[in-house]
């Protein structure tokens, strides 16, 4: 979002410190060559063009510095080789009838809350704008707004004390949802089970990710899918 790539832009650096060096380095490059790669950019030629410093203008450099521009809304995504992004510049990416005007904050709340709902059909309101910062009060207060307005429902879940919240087309939806029994195996980065706590309130499943568990405590295996 706009807002989040404002945030990124003031920062000094997602993971790493900003080099305006390589920046404008990686620009230039896209600029005249058109969309490219992280490993269009040789690691020795990096080397060469920085010069060996005690950060070592390495692959693994230039990636982050690909990414930290695409966070800043500089580049976008422009396909994909592989597991290979291919970054582009965003005027030449994005089509021109896009609105890139920066919303307010209540267009902004309002956004996070419909984009989530619609996502997941129904979430506390603690589980919407997941990882985006002091967005908690505003998102509570607009949630009461939307209700009163006939915008969102409220439902309650067996067991759980917080209520939910939906729009009210996805009363509809239940009676047309089909009960046919379905496995669907999804990475473990999926947005459906990526809130561990919420898959458990929801399905009363329990998932870990074991290749970051140390071995001897593992139950499944190195890497499991959901």
């Amino acid at each position: 979002t706009i807002p989040r790539q404002e945030e990124v832009r003031a920062s000094d650096g997602m993971w790493h410190h900003r080099n305006p060096g390589l920046i404008k380095y990686a620009l230039d490059r896209i600029r005249a060559e058109g969309p490219l790669m992280s490993r269009d950019f040789d690691k020795g030629k990096l080397k060469l063009y920085f010069g060996n410093n005690k950060e070592g203008w390495s692959a693994s450099a230039i990636s982050h510095t690909l990414f930290q521009l695409f966070m800043e809304g500089e580049l976008m995504v422009a396909g994909r080789k592989g597991f290979q992004k291919i970054y582009d510049l965003t005027e030449r990416a994005l089509p021109a009838d896009v609105d890139t005007r920066r919303p307010n904050r209540e267009e902004y709340i309002r956004f996070l809350i419909e984009r989530d709902i619609r996502a997941h059909g129904l979430l506390k309101a603690g589980e919407i704008g997941y990882l985006i910062k002091n967005s908690a009060a505003d998102i509570n207060r607009r949630l009461v707004q939307m209700v009163e307005a006939g915008e969102l429902i409220q439902l309650k879940v067996e067991g759980q004390e917080a209520p939910y919240y939906a729009f009210p087309s996805a009363l509809e939806k239940l009676e047309n949802l089909s009960r046919e029994r379905r496995i669907r195996i999804l990475s473990p980065f999926d947005n459906l089970v990526i809130q561990r706590r919420r898959l458990e309130e929801l399905f009363g499943f329990s998932y870990t990710l074991e290749c970051y568990v140390p071995k001897d405590k593992r139950k499944v295996g190195y890497f499991s899918l959901p």
